[in-house]
């Protein structure tokens, strides 16, 4: 009993050796941008994100300075929004108490974004301890374009772990080369 294991670990490792060997490895990945993402359907009511295909990101969110990237976002129609603009308060429409946050998100880049997967990355901004961890609170992939801009539709649920009377921060970042890029970020609160 005991040669078994040896042989199967010696036999799993010599595969694996095989397959790195053989494989087109990490240099057949391609360029950023590259992948292709399977989205959800749309009319399931699963999407979390939505990517606009008519980009209003500079006639809605005026950035001040070179060089910073900026996510202003906007209560969708079902949504109500208070508060100052660069950090809006959210609460959902009608003076319902559940459902989910449905936001508009658009983000001025603060470096041209590679046509391909980018993150927007929620965080809780109160959390000390989460944001020195790079705990988050909801991640979603979407597909880009290139350019220095983005309009997207999330859709924000409390099963995720968002909570009201909390404040966020959205970051839009893609990875390139094995880093992650900070295209953009901005504030806001859900009520």
């Amino acid at each position: 009993m005991t040669l078994f294991r040896p042989l199967a670990l010696g036999t799993c490792a010599c595969l694996f050796t095989l397959g790195l060997v053989f494989s087109d490895g990490p240099a057949a990945a391609g360029k950023p941008g590259d992948a292709v993402v399977e989205e959800p359907d749309k009319e399931s009511g699963d999407q979390r994100i939505e990517i606009f295909d008519n980009n209003k990101a500079e006639s809605v969110c005026k950035v001040k300075g070179k060089g910073k990237g900026k996510v202003c976002l906007r209560a969708a129609p079902s949504m109500e929004a208070e508060g100052p603009e660069d950090s809006p308060t959210f609460k959902r429409g009608g003076g319902a108490k559940k459902g989910d946050w449905v936001l508009e998100v658009y983000g001025i880049f603060a470096k041209p974004a590679h046509a391909g997967n980018a993150q927007f990355i929620f965080s809780d901004v109160q959390d000390s301890k989460a944001s020195k961890s790079r705990e988050v609170v909801g991640i979603y992939q979407a597909t880009v374009k290139t350019g220095g801009n983005v309009s997207a539709r999330v859709r924000l649920s409390t099963d995720e772990g968002f909570r009201a009377g909390r404040m966020y921060r959205a970051h839009i970042a893609q990875i390139i080369d094995g880093k992650e890029v900070l295209l953009a970020e901005g504030d806001f609160s859900l009520k």
